[in-house]
C-alpha cells in the first residue's frame, strides 16, 4: 500500500506567515500597512544601528559565543 506524503506548502496568505516574515527586519511591517514613511525610518535607523555598532554586536556575540 503506497503511502500518501503530504508537502507542507509556505503559504504567503497565512497572516501567521506573513507576521513572521516583517517580525524579521524591523519597518517591513510598516511597509506592509503602507505607512511608507513610518516603514523606512525604522529600516533606516534600524540599518544605521548596526553599522554604528557592528564592533560592538562582533564583540558581544563572539564573547558570548566563548562564554
Amino acid at each position: 500500500m503506497p503511502t500518501q506524503h503530504t508537502e507542507k506548502k509556505f503559504d504567503m496568505t497565512q497572516p501567521r506567515n506573513i507576521a513572521t516574515i516583517l517580525s524579521i527586519i524591523p519597518g517591513l511591517g510598516q511597509l506592509y500597512n503602507r505607512r511608507i514613511v513610518k516603514g523606512l525610518l525604522f529600516f533606516i535607523v534600524s540599518i544605521a544601528f548596526l553599522i554604528v555598532f557592528w564592533d560592538f554586536l562582533d564583540i558581544g556575540i563572539w564573547g558570548a559565543f566563548l562564554l
